[in-house]
């Protein structure tokens, strides 16, 4: 399903900008 892989990308952005934080 599209909602599905939009929150895969979005689980995947929140990864990045947590670890360009720590």
């Amino acid at each position: 399903m599209i909602i599905n892989e939009s929150l895969h990308l979005y689980s995947t952005f929140l990864n990045a900008q947590s670890a360009l934080q720590s």
